[in-house]
């Protein structure tokens, strides 16, 4: 049985989309509409397991940012670190890898209730273009829905909480875009396109911290 969208992810989400309308139209033109039912049922059958109901509202509302050619569209790294959301078809292109990962990882001797002993229940919202990860835990227990920062860029290899649930994050997303103040050390502001003739979102690491 599906869990029902989270209202209080809705009101969150809706106000963190304004926001970064008032900084940059653009940036949020990169959305894409949102998922279908069908879209969802996929990804679950193929996770095995039901999202967790804010991604799940996520997905409802976009289902992440334009690809074309295989690659994101400029203007979609709107998320501090240079994260871009996925679309459903980006996550499921990495289950079989996660998958295979964490069971090496057991095998190895991790436990599964370690990090990387149980990479198959890691459901990524977002990369970023050095090749990391953000993704909301769904192992049960205490961790679940936790927004997870996991990448090579950023040296999270442990892994960095952003958030103890998606309401938690982008509602200090939008904190931070509305008082122009930083998150984990990097400052909202704009930078123009390649082309010159649209600005977006940019958050700008404050290297003296």
């Amino acid at each position: 049985m599906n869990q029902p969208a989270s209202r209080s992810f809705d009101q969150v989400w809706t106000r963190f989309v304004h926001h970064l309308g008032m900084y940059s139209p653009a940036s949020v033109a990169t959305l894409q509409p949102g998922a279908t039912a069908e879209q969802i049922a996929k990804l679950e059958a193929a996770l095995g397991f039901a999202l967790h109901p804010d991604v799940r509202a996520l997905l409802e509302h976009h289902n992440g940012t334009a690809y074309v050619d295989g690659n994101a569209v400029e203007g979609a790294d709107f998320l501090p670190m240079t994260y871009m959301l996925d679309p459903i078809d980006q996550i499921l292109a990495g289950h079989e890898w996660r998958t295979t990962f964490s069971a090496e990882n057991r095998a190895m001797g991790l436990g599964e209730e370690t990090l990387y002993g149980h990479a198959h229940q890691w459901v990524p919202i977002a990369h970023s273009i050095d090749a990391g990860i953000l993704f909301v835990e769904h192992r049960p227990g205490p961790t679940y829905g936790h927004v997870i920062e996991l990448g090579i860029g950023s040296g999270a290899f442990e892994g960095t909480l952003w958030g103890e649930t998606l309401v938690e994050f982008f509602d200090t997303l939008t904190h931070c875009l509305n008082s122009r103040t930083p998150f984990r050390g990097q400052t909202p502001s704009l930078r123009e396109s390649n082309r010159g003739e649209k600005t977006y979102l940019h958050w700008e690491f404050d290297w003296d911290e």
